[in-house]
Order: structure tokens, then C-alpha cells, then sequence
């Protein structure tokens, strides 16, 4: 079992934040890159944001061939499918455009299974998180090597400090920002007996709604995962998002 929280969780915080450099205005959302990255701040990730900017995935370049194989493919079975129906028959374009989308979708996350290795017999958080989110419908996550040193190290330092913190939003962003652009970084921080119980209580418990939010959040794309031990046997993980 993970360790207990008091009674205040809905505001500890230690549960799961992003931070993102896009600022709303009444006709868009736009990315301002000019701002001093120091005023940046982490902010707890919750259900609003969540369904207010969610989109239904995410496209990058690693998975740009695969959506356009499924696209293509979903294409022309609708040019089939159409001409077996009768010509009169009104389309509902909106209805039509959506169905689509669902089906590319679907196609993608067939294809991406199939690579993904089991986590029957392997407690690997890595491997346990994308086969969360394609179980439900979202697309996995690309491991990225500089994301999981930074979360190892920070993961090192919490478990030597024998506290779980965020890391600080400046250094992080920083590294993240030689990477490769980014819109929005998300970070779990959290302790328990084992892997595979941290990622339990993430799923399952209510107060860990913020760290499963980042968990299955579908505007991240990348990320890293790293593990400290304490000398009780305590495992310290820090997931680092990035999309």
C-alpha cells in the first residue's frame, strides 16, 4: 500500500501538475514563447482543463506515416461502402467526419498494439502506462531517454530526501526545451511499496485523480520515467510528460 494522506489531498501538493506556455484569448489559443519561462508555475492538472482542451489525439512525427496509412485505408472502405447505399440517401457530413476520425483512430491503436510489450509478468511503468492508455482508446506515449534521466534524477532525490516534491519548473523546462519544442509538461511525483501499487493507486484511487489526468492526458506525446529507493525498500517514481 501506498503511504497515507491526510484528509486535505484535494489540495496537496504533490499530486499531478502540468505547466504550459499557451495563453487563451476570446478567439484562440496561442503559444506565447516570448514569456520568461521563471513565471511559469505548476498548476494542478483537473478534469476541467482536461475536457475543455482535449483533443482526440495527437499527431507528432513518429506517428504521422501510421495515420496516414489508416486514413487512406478508412477512405477507401467509405467510397465502398458509399456506393452500396442508395445515391438519394442524405450524409450527415459532421456525423461522417466524426466516424472517421474514431475509425482512424482505432486503426492507429490496433497497429500501435502490436508493438507494445506485455506488462503480464514485467512491473514496468513504462510499459504499464501505454497499455493503460491504448486499453482505453488513447494512443501510447514515446519513451524519450533525456525525459527519463530527468525524471530518474529527480526521482534520486526525493528518495534520498525520503519526500515527495515536484521538480523545479525552471530546470525542467530548461532540459525539456533543448529537446525538442513543447506545449505542455506534466509530472507525477509519488511512493509506495512497489510499481506496480503506485500504479494501482493512481488508476484506482480517487485522490489521485490529478496524476491519472496527466496519466491519460492526450496532449502529451513523450515521456520519461524514473525510480529512487529509500533505505526502508520505499520506491520513489517521478513521470515527466511532455507533448
Amino acid at each position: 500500500m501506498i503511504h497515507q494522506i491526510s484528509s486535505d489531498t484535494i489540495l496537496d501538493p504533490t499530486r499531478g501538475v502540468h505547466c504550459s506556455p499557451i495563453a487563451k484569448t476570446e478567439s484562440r489559443r496561442i503559444i506565447d514563447f516570448s514569456t520568461d519561462i521563471s513565471k511559469f508555475e505548476w498548476k494542478r492538472s483537473c478534469n476541467d482543463d482536461n475536457k475543455e482542451h482535449m483533443p482526440t489525439y495527437t499527431m507528432h512525427n513518429l506517428n504521422v506515416d501510421s495515420f496516414g496509412r489508416s486514413a487512406e485505408e478508412f477512405k477507401a472502405a467509405e467510397i465502398i461502402e458509399q456506393s452500396d447505399t442508395d445515391s438519394n440517401e442524405e450524409v450527415d457530413e459532421q456525423q461522417t467526419r466524426t466516424r472517421s476520425e474514431r475509425g482512424v483512430l482505432l486503426s492507429v491503436l490496433r497497429e500501435k498494439r502490436k508493438s507494445l510489450p506485455s506488462s503480464l509478468f514485467v512491473a514496468n511503468n513504462h510499459i504499464l502506462i501505454n497499455n493503460d492508455r491504448t486499453s482505453s482508446y488513447i494512443l501510447p506515449l514515446i519513451r524519450c531517454p533525456i525525459l527519463d534521466k530527468a525524471a530518474s534524477d529527480h526521482a534520486k532525490h526525493m528518495s534520498a530526501e525520503k519526500s515527495c516534491t515536484h521538480s523545479d519548473i525552471d530546470h525542467l523546462a530548461s532540459i525539456i526545451k533543448g529537446v525538442t519544442p513543447w506545449r505542455r509538461i506534466g509530472e507525477n511525483v509519488c511512493c509506495g511499496e512497489s510499481i506496480g501499487a503506485v500504479h494501482n493507486e493512481i488508476k484506482n484511487n480517487p485522490l489521485y485523480i490529478a496524476d491519472k489526468n496527466n496519466m491519460f492526458d492526450r496532449r502529451f506525446s513523450m515521456f520519461g520515467v524514473g525510480f529512487g529507493y529509500s533505505d526502508e525498500g520505499k520506491v520513489y517514481i517521478c513521470q515527466i510528460y511532455q507533448g
